[in-house]
């Protein structure tokens, strides 16, 4: 995550409209382009988050660098639920570690919830959450924790949770210092059985003397909770391709996405790190199938496409189904920030190529990607954050005709202020009108005064996608949410 000055509050998101297909829009002023070739019609609907059942999608909103009184960054996590007229303040929650019932307690620079991942672990129509944490574990600092909390009728709450770490999963490499288990984590139905699953991603784990090598560990979901069983997934071991090296970082970035329609989720995992044939940072994407056993080696394929050094492919990951991944690499030779679109089909060889491009480094496009259904025009959406735009921030959604919108701010920041809106992207049907709703987050904002405490912009969806006319912005100073907006809060990262 970068730290930067924020911005103060801004009451007005504009919604701007190419005519043109991939055409660059003087609001934008990005030097976005795109190969000629028209994206394939698919369905890209984010998983339903919804701890309490009501049948309204809930909003996850981490807040990494909050503190607990003289504790520095410890972190939370908000819950803002949703409803019939959209996300309720009123009935919001905020947890952290000192949360009643939360196995641990909130110690510095913990960074609790920089990444959290949403699913049906135990199959009772809640969804649950897995948080991960910087957690120090003895003297191994950096160790990395991962928390599950579980949903009932009465949403999130800290009762019956549970605290994994890497040797408890059967993984002692992922629990020493600086392994940052927990520092990639995605949920999907990876055995077809009806529970969700969980993949942990600890790239810094050593393995075989190679520091930060990295880990994947699957754990299988069940009316009991996550099993605590591992399946271990590291480069050049238990059938997984390729070698592991020194600081490739296995593990970095991890997606979880039914990508061939079987209805088994599969698993991608980004290693942007990985050196290819002698290419420092190439960065390589590698997949495995979901299968009624889980997580499988077998027929697992590698993307890498053309390379560069210090491209850094995989860095940022989103995926429809039906073969395609979407991945971001912000070093691609000249030009800075490239989207590959990767497809990984059953019985042909993976292939990549260039999707879009950005050739500003500043502006960091493809920092967050989100692949989502938003409506009858962006039923098959691409949302690319780009925050480093003009100091300021932008989001860039092409629809499945391929044509450019632009979300932005009205105005101007102050020269030398990185506010980063479109750091982080979401999407939910909070209000329950069968069209998913845009979330864009703007952790480095200032909020009354107070430096990156962070705010987030939400854009109802109407039948036909996002509308400018019902955009609202949300920060902890809004009506209900639990906690007040402090300097370094960074709330907004979704």
């Amino acid at each position: 995550m970068r730290r930067a000055e924020g911005w103060a509050q801004r009451a007005v998101v504009v919604f701007l409209m190419a005519v043109a297909p991939l055409a660059t829009t003087a609001e934008a002023g990005t030097a976005v382009t795109a190969s000629t070739r028209v994206a394939r019609p698919v369905d890209i609907a984010a998983p339903r988050t919804d701890f309490n059942g009501d049948g309204y999608e809930d909003l996850v909103v981490a807040a990494p660098g909050e503190s607990a009184g003289p504790i520095a960054q410890t972190g939370a996590i908000t819950i803002i639920p949703g409803s019939p007229f959209g996300l309720a303040g009123p009935l919001s929650v905020t947890l952290t570690e000192d949360s009643p019932g939360v196995p641990e307690a909130c110690e510095p620079n913990d960074r609790w919830g920089s990444t959290h991942a949403a699913g049906d672990f135990n199959g009772d129509g809640y969804t649950d959450i897995a948080v991960g944490a910087r957690e120090t574990i003895g003297s191994a600092v950096g160790a990395g924790s991962v928390t599950i909390l579980y949903g009932s009728v009465h949403g999130l709450s800290g009762k019956g949770s549970v605290l994994l770490t890497g040797s408890l999963v059967g993984v002692p490499a992922a629990q020493r210092a600086y392994a940052r288990f927990g520092a990639a984590l995605t949920s999907g139905d990876f055995d077809g059985d009806g529970f969700a699953d969980l993949a942990i991603g600890a790239p810094g784990a050593p393995i075989a003397g190679q520091p930060g090598a990295g880990a994947v560990m699957v754990l299988r979901g069940a009316s009991t909770g996550l099993s605590t069983h591992a399946t271990t997934l590291i480069e050049g071991r238990n059938g997984v391709a390729g070698v592991g090296a020194s600081r490739d970082g296995f593990g970095e970035v991890l997606l979880a996405d039914d990508i061939d329609g079987d209805h088994d989720a599969d698993l991608v995992v980004g290693v942007p790190h990985e050196d290819v044939a002698g290419t420092i940072d190439a960065g390589v994407l590698y997949r495995f199938w979901g299968s009624a056993t889980g997580v499988s080696t077998t027929g697992q394929l590698v993307a890498v496409g053309k390379i560069a050094p210090h491209r850094r492919l995989g860095t940022v990951l989103a995926g429809p189904p039906n073969g395609t991944v979407y991945a971001t690499a912000p070093g691609n030779g000249a030009v800075a920030w490239t989207i590959f679109e990767a497809h990984f089909g059953r019985t042909a060889p993976a292939s990549m190529f260039v999707r879009y491009t950005d050739a500003i480094e500043a502006d960091h496009f493809g920092a967050a990607l989100l692949g989502a259904n938003l409506g009858i025009h962006f039923n098959h959406s691409l949302v690319i954050g780009a925050p480093g735009y003009a100091g300021l921030g932008t989001v860039d959604a092409f629809d499945h005709h391929e044509i450019l919108h632009v979300i932005t701010a009205s105005a101007a920041p102050p020269a030398g202020v990185a506010p980063a809106f479109g750091a982080a992207l979401a999407a939910g049907d909070f209000n329950g009108d069968g069209a998913p709703d845009l979330v864009m987050g703007e952790p480095l904002a200032d909020v009354n005064g107070a430096k990156a405490a962070g705010q987030l912009v939400v854009m109802y969806s109407n039948r036909v996608g996002p509308d400018r006319a019902a955009a609202q912005i949300w920060n902890q100073e809004s009506f209900g949410i639990p906690s007040g907006s402090e300097a370094q809060d960074q709330w907004g990262w979704l």
